[in-house]
């Protein structure tokens, strides 16, 4: 069944709550694997420790699906979609990780957000070298 324009604009925001809910879901195992490897290898990390070490990844794998599926809903204009999908969620990223503290210091944590940005405008790369290339490739065949 092929999706009218109109009806694969409305599921862009869909696409994006997928993407975070995928991200939770490769999260979880990837948070056992290397809980796993750093106590056999004899780095036991406490709980604290151990989240500041996962959260700019998490943050990351999450910002870069949201983002990529997102965009790759669109029916046209991927890439600035996809912009725009990075500048709404890094504002949402904001309010929910900017402000986070370290548990045992009073100081700001940069790395969970940075962590994420990163992650987003990887998504917004990806998807503007796609678009390009797929671009490329219709102009080739024309």
């Amino acid at each position: 069944m092929k999706l009218s324009s109109t009806q694969r604009w409305l599921l862009v925001p869909v696409a994006c709550v997928a993407g975070f809910v995928a991200a939770l879901a490769l999260a979880v195992p990837l948070h056992f694997l290397l809980h796993a490897v750093l106590w056999s290898t004899g780095h036991p990390l406490p709980g604290k420790v151990f989240l500041l070490l996962q959260l700019p990844f998490d943050g990351a794998l999450a910002a870069f699906l949201v983002v990529t599926l997102g965009s790759l809903m669109t029916p046209n204009r991927r890439a600035k979609t996809s912009l725009l999908i990075f500048f709404c969620g890094a504002i949402i990223a904001w309010f929910l990780i900017g402000n986070l503290r370290h548990p045992l210091e009073a100081t700001r944590i940069w790395s969970s957000i940075i962590g994420t940005y990163l992650g987003g405008l990887l998504g917004v790369l990806c998807t503007a070298i796609r678009e390009r290339r797929q671009a490329g490739e219709q102009h080739t065949r024309a």
